[in-house]
């Protein structure tokens, strides 16, 4: 039978080696390769930040491998961000869209006229209605999307050269 102090002891040394495993799940955790996903791109129907008689749905990714940029122009991220994505744009053979997020259209519209329009085209989300939808937490995010419309790899953050190189290309089937 074990006394109190044995218990005392033991116990503490129990928890503590639960703790330390719990950090090591916790840590390896974090740093995992990111994951594919396979996820059809949502239903939508929203319009053109750039082009007012152009509507964009779910079927303008069909048939073509896309990256998906959400931005916004109170977005401070989004614009330390902007020499990377001239160096996807000079390299990238895909289609190449912007997601307005949560934005004014003219102060979007100002930001492209001051900052550069980097993309052929950008859907215009003021309310996060499609956002939601994709599950977008924040600025900046992108998604790659393969020609069947599946979202193949969603990245939370400022992509970064690696990130494009490692991952987004790898991605692509």
């Amino acid at each position: 039978m074990m006394s109190k102090n044995s218990f005392d002891r033991y116990g503490g040394i129990v928890s503590l080696l639960a703790f330390c495993i719990l950090l090591v799940a916790v840590y390896k955790g974090n740093n995992k390769a990111p994951q594919i996903q396979q996820e059809v791109f949502p239903s939508f129907s929203q319009p053109s930040l750039i082009h007012t008689d152009r509507t964009f749905t779910e079927h303008d990714f069909l048939g073509k491998i896309t990256l998906l940029h959400v931005w916004a122009s109170w977005c401070q991220n989004c614009l330390s961000e902007q020499v990377q994505w001239e160096q996807i744009k000079a390299t990238w053979p895909h289609q190449l869209l912007g997601l307005n997020y949560k934005d004014n259209m003219s102060n979007a519209r100002r930001w492209l006229m001051e900052h550069g329009n980097l993309f052929e085209d950008h859907i215009y989300d003021p309310i996060g209605e499609l956002g939601d939808k994709l599950g977008i937490s924040g600025t900046p995010e992108t998604f790659l999307i393969d020609e069947n419309g599946e979202i193949i790899y969603h990245f939370k953050g400022i992509l970064n050269p690696s990130t494009y190189q490692d991952i987004i290309l790898n991605a692509i089937p």
